[in-house]
């Protein structure tokens, strides 16, 4: 689900819980699906639109970072 859809009376820098994201004032593309949104996940540091993409570039991270030990 889209985060403006998700948090439709969400003001600039406000912050979900659980989602380590937050909504600033400049919208730039998606991380992930080009979109453009002004959510951007504080882990990354990239803007992401949605719980998918969100979840995409975790799992981008995941597979491309992390190794099995």
């Amino acid at each position: 689900m889209k985060f403006d859809q998700k948090f439709p009376d969400a003001d600039e820098g406000f912050e979900p819980k659980d989602l380590l994201v937050f909504k600033s004032s400049k919208e730039q593309p998606c991380a992930m699906c080009k979109e453009n949104t002004s959510w951007i996940n504080l882990c990354f540091e990239a803007n992401v639109c949605s719980e998918e993409c969100l979840d995409a570039l975790w799992k981008e991270y995941n597979d491309c970072c992390v190794r099995d030990e």
